[in-house]
């Protein structure tokens, strides 16, 4: 498998792992392992573009609900976490470790415009777990949640 996948050309991966996470019948865990395979489709030698990494990752959050929030409420199990979320945040780490700070910013910005996680509490189901979650994201990128979407300009 990882032979085939190697042999593919740069532009094959990426229509491959838009095709899985835009499929919403799949479980929502095999869509966000294949929204953070995103900033390795980007790699040319030694540098990363940053840019396509974001667009593209916005536009896989833009691709439905794969939060994993609905399965976990039936299940009662961790309700707080939200993958959209989660993969925001884990490549404006890797972001903000290459140095790309402002573009992991706007990039956390956008994604609370998509989430429409605002900082206005009654914008959302927003759990308090989630909010802190995003809260220090931005924080740690100079940002902060905008108290809606009029602040921001709208999603």
């Amino acid at each position: 498998m990882m032979a085939q996948w190697d042999g593919l050309k740069p532009d094959e991966r990426i229509r491959r792992v838009d095709r899985l996470i835009n499929d919403a019948f799949l479980p929502d865990q095999v869509r966000y392992r294949n929204a953070m395979r995103i900033p390795s489709l980007y790699v040319q030698g030694d540098r990363t573009n940053w840019n396509a990494v974001a667009a593209h990752l916005l536009r896989a959050v833009k691709a439905g609900d794969w939060s994993g929030v609905p399965q976990r409420r039936f299940r009662d199990v961790t309700k707080g976490q939200d993958l959209r979320l989660n993969a925001l945040c884990e490549v404006a780490s890797q972001m903000v470790a290459a140095g790309e700070k402002p573009l992991a910013r706007d990039m956390l910005e956008k994604g609370v415009a998509v989430l429409e996680y605002w900082a206005d509490p009654n914008a959302v189901d927003l759990t308090e777990e989630r909010a802190k979650k995003l809260d220090k994201a931005l924080a740690e990128v100079g940002g902060k949640r905008p108290a809606s979407a009029d602040e921001k300009g709208g999603p």
